[in-house]
C-alpha cells in the first residue's frame, strides 16, 4: 500500500504547520530524487516518534569503512569515489541554503541543516531505495 511506502508520491499525505511536505520538497526532488528522498528521510528521522515510518527508520544502518581499509585503498579510484560523496554532502549544503532553507520552511530546514544526518540518509538512499515507475 502506498501509506507504507516512502516516496515524492506520499511527502503530500506529511502535514506540516504551513502546508505539506510535498510542497516544500517538490522542487527538490525534480531537482535530484535522491536528494529529495533522502530530505524526506531526514524530515521523518527528525520526527522521531510522530512520524509513522521512525520505527522502519531506526533499522536503516550508514555503512562506513573502517580507518584500515580506507588506508589501503588510499590512492585508488575508490578513494576519489569517497571524497566525491564527501563534496556531495557540502553541495547539497549549499543546495538547501540557497535554495530550500531561505524561505518559509523553518520547520523542516532545521534538520537539514547537520551534515550527518545528509549523510545518513543519502547513503541510506543509494543502499536501499529502488525506482518504481508507473504504467
Amino acid at each position: 500500500p502506498m501509506d507504507l511506502v516512502m516516496s515524492w508520491a506520499t511527502t503530500r499525505n506529511v502535514k506540516l504547520r504551513s502546508g505539506r511536505l510535498g510542497e516544500a520538497l517538490g522542487r527538490d526532488f525534480k531537482q535530484n530524487q535522491e536528494w529529495g528522498l533522502a530530505f524526506f528521510l531526514v524530515h521523518e528521522w527528525d520526527r522521531k516518534e510522530e512520524s509513522p515510518w521512525y520505527p522502519f527508520l531506526r533499522l536503516l544502518r550508514m555503512s562506513v569503512l573502517s580507518s584500515k581499509t580506507l588506508a589501503e585503498l588510499d590512492g585508488t579510484f575508490a578513494t576519489q569515489l569517497l571524497r566525491d560523496r564527501e563534496d556531495e554532502i557540502a553541495l547539497i549544503l549549499k543546495y538547501l541554503k540557497t535554495n530550500q532553507c531561505n524561505w518559509d520552511t523553518a520547520e523542516i530546514c532545521e534538520a537539514f541543516r547537520d551534515p550527518i544526518n545528509l549523510r545518513w540518509a543519502l547513503s541510506v538512499v543509494r543502499r536501499y531505495a529502488v525506482y518504481v515507475r508507473r504504467r
